[in-house]
Parts: structure tokens; C-alpha cells; sequence
């Protein structure tokens, strides 16, 4: 298990938590095109709204293509993660209904 930082800023990924509070999180996460974010799991449900670009949302075992406007509830302990396309960023908001973010045990399906 890991807990992440409220926020990274790399060529992989860029995120950043917006609202941090007990009763909700909020962030922004942008993956330039070619990249992902690991498939993992948690004790929360999530929300991924899409916000720009393209790519695929990995949920119930499988890779689906995803556009601006799309949104997703993630269950509590369900599997999940994105990727960009391979010719543009994949942009999304993620939500949390409880918090705060330093508190939430990511469980990667493979090792970071």
C-alpha cells in the first residue's frame, strides 16, 4: 500500500489536489500522451471526470476508450487507472467523497 503526495509535477505525470478536506477531495491530473497512471485500488469510491483529451480508463477488468465530458464511478475496491492516447494529453478530474488525500491507501496491482 502507498499513500501519494497532494501533488506531482513530472514528464509522466501531472497532478494536483484542489480540495483537501475530511469530507471531500478534489484534484486535477493531466498524463501527456503515451503515459498512465497505475492501476490500483482503494477502500473509497472515486469519481473520474474527463476534462480534455483522449485515452482509456481501465475499470471492471477492461480498457475503455474515454473522451472530454465522460465520467466515471470508480467503486471502493475496484481496480482502475487511465492512460493517455498516443497523440494527446488525457486530462480528468478525480473526486473523493471523504479525505483527506494524504489518508488514502492506494493498492497498485503491481509494483509501482
Amino acid at each position: 500500500m502507498s499513500y501519494l503526495p497532494n501533488f506531482v509535477h513530472n514528464d509522466k505525470i501531472n497532478y494536483e489536489t484542489l480540495i483537501d478536506r475530511d469530507n471531500l477531495v478534489i484534484g486535477r491530473c493531466v498524463l501527456p500522451k503515451k503515459n498512465e497512471l497505475f492501476i490500483h485500488k482503494h477502500s473509497l469510491d472515486e469519481i473520474y471526470m474527463i476534462t480534455g483529451g483522449s485515452g482509456m480508463v481501465y475499470r471492471e477488468n477492461k480498457w475503455v476508450t474515454v473522451k472530454k465530458n465522460d465520467y466515471f464511478l470508480i467503486k471502493a475496491g475496484d481496480y482502475h487507472g487511465a492512460k493517455a492516447s498516443e497523440n494527446e494529453d488525457l486530462e480528468f478530474t478525480y473526486i473523493f467523497p471523504t479525505g483527506k488525500f494524504g489518508n488514502i491507501k492506494y493498492e497498485p496491482r503491481s509494483k509501482l
